[in-house]
């Protein structure tokens, strides 16, 4: 029993402003939500955000998850984006698991993103097709061509930064050697 006047007032403006009709579906919000955690940490993706992507309803519905092409049409390209897409829809798989929250208990893991094309269900497999994937051509190969229009085999590029190597090492000493 609250005896003070003031302190009854706030306890009823309080329940009467946060009452919700158990009968009223309420969505939940993916983001800061303490049930909703990708390796113990809450989600926080602000592009999704800017996208309109904001509960759980807006990214898995009945059939299933959204598609990855929807999100990156919602949220743009970004080179995080299918890690970030992973996360989420690994966080949102065990909360509606844990939480029975859709009607849909299910959830069919249909339409995974592809790289390479490899399918990608985890940022380790992710990293798995990156690892096998790597390509040891160097980025200054790549530089030439965009900026100047000209193919530059990869030999010749090793060839002459290691040149260039033996030459600062050499002219290095020459000058140590000199003072």
């Amino acid at each position: 029993m609250i005896t003070s006047h003031f302190w009854n007032a706030v306890l009823k403006t309080w329940l009467d402003l946060n009452y919700h009709d158990p009968s009223i579906p309420v969505p939940t919000l993916l983001w800061n939500n303490s049930h909703i955690k990708y390796q113990g940490n809450v989600l926080m993706f602000t592009d999704w955000i800017i996208g309109e992507i904001l509960y759980v309803k807006d990214i898995k519905g009945p059939s299933g998850f959204i598609t990855f092409q929807d999100i990156r049409n919602k949220t743009g390209n970004s080179p995080s984006r299918i890690l970030e897409y992973n996360v989420v829809r690994a966080a949102v798989y065990t909360f509606v698991h844990s939480h029975n929250v859709c009607d849909t208990a299910d959830i069919e893991l249909s339409d995974q993103p592809l790289f390479c094309n490899r399918k990608i269900n985890t940022a380790k497999d992710f990293r798995k097709v990156l690892i096998f994937m790597h390509d040891s051509v160097p980025c200054a190969k790549g530089f030439w061509s965009r900026k100047f229009g000209l193919e530059i085999d990869e030999h010749i590029i090793m060839v002459n930064t290691i040149i260039s190597n033996e030459r600062n090492k050499v002219a290095g000493s020459t000058v140590e050697n000199s003072a």
